[in-house]
């Protein structure tokens, strides 16, 4: 039976019978127990993570029991999956919490509350204090915050949730509601309990995500209690989502598939938005799936074959925006978007004007071009801000006025926010002006379409690195100076990561010299943040070598087939007095997880400065991590101007336009014509077609299937293999009589036969 109540589009009640099974999760890691300076115990599942992680809280019984009965804490390892954290804590009267003194478990609840004694408060408390402890410590990200709990432990689950504010969404399995439906609570008074019960806490609920699960004929907790209370919390919701799901259950057990549901209802409430358009399906076997063969992650070997950095070309009729203002003295960050439905490009860019301006908040601005096919931009006349009392212009922001003019703004679009007036968002580093005097870091700013943009009140978020180069290191937040480092400085480069449904900003830091003295190189640091204003503090992540021949100014990412890529800015300067030429071409860095870094092609630039030291794009490269995805191509816009240690007034600088046919960032070919590649093993179960991006025009490929443990499967064969001939970014891979759909269930190898031929990725379809 089904039915549906609706009260608010995101409010539903619903009666429904489930099928499927619960597979089992992952075998859970060994349970720590912690404690926090409070003295305040508690049980962690796993290692502390290299940066914040969603955190789930999830109780049921003891901690002890917690570790060894593994079906309460199901709903924790399928969201740790997802790079979820899960801790524990004993409830009232339970385990560590239990007085010698008194009964245990529910019993000792009730003698507690008939004796005037408070249950609820010391515990949600307690949560409260582990909770601390975890954000203080870099465990935990304070935006992403989840309780649940099965029967006692979903009333514990709530109650935490009503009780703090950081807790985003909750699921409760076979609740109790209504703790006079205990037998333990026969003959307490109801005075007693009365606002303990789930149906009142609907207005310290509002606004977070709710889901409760019943069997139909649960006596022990009772049904008709879980639903009375799931009516109230939905009629006090506030827009935010409560559901009910009640299913045929034997007595007082969970219903089918109760932690799978419930793990999936807290992923889906707390996920972070898919910014700029480029949506990433989660989980290994979710769509299509590409493997890029930038680095050997997904190869087991490969022989007779080298790897080739491949370039994008550069367009025609660079620069595609050229200065033509009076305060675009010189064109440098920029950021760019476009609408995946409209295919409607939005264009932001630093402008710098230095002398020109007779204010100084314009000094430098974010101006804002516009385009229809990516290659034809309009300055659109705004009348937002004037420059030197010109009121037409393209500027959108100005700066604060402050004594320093680096300004490098970033833009993202954030289509899901609920908050239509926060879905562009900006951050940018600039001087603050406070009491003490003018402070660097980090600000940010949002708008509704990209051109009417609102600063963020608190500003900076992130304090930044500033002081003399002789100046040594020192803890500035106990002195009263600059951040503890490292620290962000004057470059921010913003993205948002699919993995870890972050907010995520790349910025120029620096290093010490030999010596120890600051500002000596530069180099990256990474923070992340939930909710676009509270950050966390950022972490080295990239550093010049000692081969580097000079600095790293500042590292653009952007996620695609689960690679991160780092359009690393490479500077040419020696170090802080050290000369150099002041290129600045861009280079190709990977990682797998965004905070490991790897350089193979550090001595070959991806993109690298004009060869015509005249033109626009012959010095310094500003590129950013916005590339626009097409069918057939991928696009890098770049600011650049002539050079460093040029004349800026006689510079030239714009925005540049450069193409890679799509995933062509790396190919590996043979050596001496003739070379494979053997794939780990897969699980080819449901895939329907295969296609591989390759150039084959000279040569050709032919791709095999081999047994888990290697051995050539009859049917599809090298020998079997339809040739693969041409240039395509889709070559369909066949056999004589077979088809990638015609295997049975299981995993297999892939191997990449190739004569004269080179293969850039392999993608698996559905």
């Amino acid at each position: 039976m089904h039915f549906s109540l609706k009260r608010t589009t995101l409010v539903t009640l619903c009666l429904a019978g489930l099928v499927g099974s619960a597979s089992a999760a992952d075998q859970p890691p060994a349970m720590r127990v912690l404690s926090t300076p409070l003295g305040t115990q508690f049980g962690l599942f796993g290692e502390k993570p290299t940066f914040p992680a969603p955190t789930l809280f999830v109780f049921a019984t003891s901690m002890d029991e917690m570790a060894r009965l593994h079906v309460y804490t199901e709903a924790g390892r399928r969201l740790a999956r997802h790079g979820w954290l899960y801790v524990t804590l004993d409830p009232p009267c339970h385990g560590r919490d239990h007085h010698d003194d008194e009964p245990a478990a529910l019993s000792g609840w009730a003698h507690r509350i008939e004796n005037g004694t408070e249950v609820v408060g010391p515990f949600t408390e307690r949560c409260a204090d582990v909770l601390d402890y975890l954000i203080n410590q870099g465990y935990t990200d304070s935006g992403r915050v989840a309780a649940s709990g099965t029967s006692r432990g979903g009333f514990c689950a709530l109650h935490f949730a009503a009780a703090d504010e950081r807790v985003r969404a909750v699921a409760a399995v076979s609740p109790v509601t209504n703790l006079l439906a205990l037998r333990e609570f026969a003959g307490v008074r109801e005075s007693r309990v009365r606002d303990l019960n789930v149906a009142e806490l609907g207005s310290r609920l509002a606004g977070r995500a709710v889901w409760l699960s019943i069997g139909n004929d649960d006596r022990r907790v009772s049904t008709d209690d879980c639903v009375a209370a799931a009516r109230r919390l939905m009629n006090a919701a506030g827009g935010a989502a409560v559901d009910l799901v009640v299913s045929p259950a034997d007595g007082h057990r969970a219903i089918e598939n109760a932690y799978a549901l419930a793990a999936e209802f807290i992923r889906q409430q707390t996920a972070g938005p898919t910014a700029n358009g480029n949506k990433v399906a989660e989980g290994p076997l979710g769509g299509s799936r590409t493997i890029l063969f930038v680095d050997d992650h997904a190869i087991l070997y490969r022989s007779g074959t080298t790897r080739v950095l491949h370039e994008p070309v550069r367009h025609a009729r660079n620069p595609v925006i050229a200065e033509t203002k009076p305060w675009e003295l010189a064109i440098a960050y920029c950021s760019v978007y476009r609408h995946p439905n409209s295919g409607k490009h939005q264009l932001w860019y630093q402008a710098y004007a230095g002398g020109r301006a007779d204010d100084s908040t314009r000094r430098v601005v974010v101006c804002y071009a516009e385009s229809d096919d990516g290659i034809e931009w309009t300055k659109p006349d705004l009348g937002l801000f004037d420059f030197n009392g010109a009121t037409e212009t393209n500027i959108v922001l100005i700066g604060n006025g402050g004594r320093s003019v680096n300004y490098g703004a970033a833009v993202l679009v954030d289509p899901n926010d609920g908050d239509a007036a926060r879905r562009y968002k900006m951050a940018y580093w600039d001087f603050v002006k406070q009491d003490d005097g003018d402070v660097p870091g980090l600000c940010v700013a949002f708008s509704p379409d990209g051109i009417h943009w609102t600063k963020h009140p608190d500003a900076p978020l992130l304090k930044a690195a500033y002081g003399v180069p002789s100046q040594p290191p020192f803890d500035g937040a106990a002195a009263g100076g600059p951040p503890i480092r490292p620290a962000i400085s004057d470059v921010i480069d913003l993205m948002y990561d699919p993995v870890h449904e972050m907010f995520v900003i790349y910025a120029k830091t620096w290093i010490d010299s030999p010596k120890g003295n600051r500002f000596w190189k530069r180099a990256v640091v990474r923070t992340q943040s939930s909710d676009f204003i509270h950050w966390s503090a950022p972490q080295l992540v990239m550093a010049p070598l000692q081969s580097d021949s000079g600095q790293l100014h500042g590292a653009p990412v952007f996620y695609r087939h689960g690679v991160y890529f780092g359009l690393v800015q490479r500077l040419d300067f020696r170090g802080h007095d050290a000369s150099g030429s002041g290129d600045m071409p861009a280079e190709l860095a990977l990682s797998r997880n965004g905070v490991d870094w790897q350089r193979p092609f550090k001595d070959t630039a991806f993109l690298p400065v004009a060869t015509d030291r005249d033109a626009f794009d012959a010095g310094c490269l500003w590129t950013n991590a916005m590339p626009v995805f097409l069918d057939e191509a991928i696009r890098f816009y770049y600011g650049a101007y002539t050079g460093w240690n040029s004349d800026v007034e006689s510079d030239n600088s714009g925005i540049g336009l450069a193409t890679l046919p799509r995933n062509r960032f790396v190919g590996v070919e043979p050596i001496d014509r003739i070379g494979q590649i053997t794939l780990k093993p897969l699980e080819l179960d449901g895939r329907r077609r295969l296609t591989v991006n390759a150039d084959a025009a000279n040569g050709s490929i032919r791709v095999e299937v081999l047994t888990l443990g290697g051995c050539r499967l009859p049917g599809y064969t090298r020998d079997e293999s339809l040739a693969l001939h041409g240039d395509s970014l889709q070559h369909p891979v066949r056999w004589k009589s077979k088809t990638i759909a015609d295997l049975p269930a299981g995993r297999y190898q892939l191997r990449l036969h190739l004569d004269n031929a080179e293969v850039f990725a392999i993608t698996l379809g559905e």
